[in-house]
């Protein structure tokens, strides 16, 4: 049985490929969220604009993205210098990215952002995102 732990870490390599696909140049960050130190778990860039993305999947309806992760992200872009991406990798429908004032934008509770599945529009997917962040 694959833990979460590898799925997460299968999840954010795809999402590299994916990037390297277009000719954006990509990492997968080692170690991020195992630290005491805020970084993103993806650092992707071209042309000069450079990203940090917080990479998060769900098989359910409903996802609580929490709001100490969006912080630790906000910290870590901010002392960079550089845009934060939260991506959400839903099984069957792909990847789906939001900035921070997306996020703002949702349903929320005192500890999370809540995205629904029924919520995640096309302009939020991959191609769409790419051909406007790139």
């Amino acid at each position: 049985m694959t833990s979460r732990k590898t799925k997460g870490v299968n999840f954010e390599r795809e999402l590299v490929i994916k990037f390297r696909e277009r000719n954006i140049a990509a990492i997968r960050v080692a170690g991020s969220g195992s630290t005491k130190y805020a970084s993103p778990d993806i650092i992707a860039g071209k042309n000069g604009k450079i990203i940090a993305i917080e990479c998060k999947s769900t098989m359910e309806n409903t996802y609580y993205f929490p709001k100490p992760t969006m912080k630790e992200l906000l910290e870590f872009t901010s002392q960079a210098g550089i845009t934060p991406i939260f991506a959400l990798r839903v099984p069957r429908d792909g990847w789906f990215f939001f900035t921070e004032y997306e996020l703002e934008e949702l349903n929320q509770t005192e500890k999370a952002y809540i995205i629904k599945k029924d919520t995640l529009l096309e302009s939020r997917n991959f191609e769409n995102f790419i051909s406007t962040h790139f």
